[in-house]
């Protein structure tokens, strides 16, 4: 089953807005925002980040993805998390389903594996590694 990632944004302008976590500093750090977050069934999470080609992941981010896989994996949940990139303005929208996923982390029996230089879109490896899932431990 190909994972559906359209969805419609009911409040375009909401999701605009800025969100300043400056009052929120605990020892030095910030909370961060993910892009994408999709869970299924309460064992399969995907989680990504998007950014303007050329334009690193902050380290925090990273870690946190890392960090949710690793909860995810503990969990006997399966967790794929990535960073895409996609070249838009800020005046338009970006086609996250057709985003290029540049590097990733999923588990995969009980292990965390990284790859880089992925080259595929985000649609593609979500809709894989769904079907790979629900294929083996799933469903």
């Amino acid at each position: 089953m190909p994972l559906n990632l359209t969805n419609v944004v009911l409040f375009p302008k909401r999701m605009a807005q800025i969100k300043n976590f400056g009052g929120m500093r605990f020892n030095g750090y910030t909370p961060t925002d993910i892009d994408v977050a999709f869970e299924y069934n309460a064992k399969f999470f995907i989680f990504g980040e998007l950014k303007l080609v050329g334009v690193d992941i902050p380290k925090g981010q990273a870690l946190m993805l890392w960090h949710l896989c690793e909860v995810v994996n503990k969990s006997g949940g399966e967790c794929l998390a990535f960073v895409a990139e996609h070249d838009t303005t800020p005046e338009q929208e970006i086609d996250v389903a057709n985003c290029i996923i540049s590097e990733m982390i999923y588990t995969r029996d009980g292990m965390i594996k990284q790859r880089g230089d992925v080259n595929k879109t985000v649609k593609h490896i979500c809709d894989a590694y769904l079907e790979r899932w629900q294929n083996g431990k799933g469903k």
